[in-house]
């Protein structure tokens, strides 16, 4: 039982990490696109 809490624990932590990585790169995906945009001549 405490073998799988712990291993959920990590599944958790690791999920964690990936929803911060893409929020950062969604962030960046935004910011680039809008400088792109903002080239553009019209």
């Amino acid at each position: 039982m405490e073998a799988t809490i712990e291993r959920l624990r990590t599944e958790i932590n690791e999920l964690m990490e990936i929803k911060n990585a893409l929020y950062q790169l969604n962030g960046f995906l935004k910011k680039e696109s809008k400088e792109l945009i903002e080239d553009l001549p019209f």
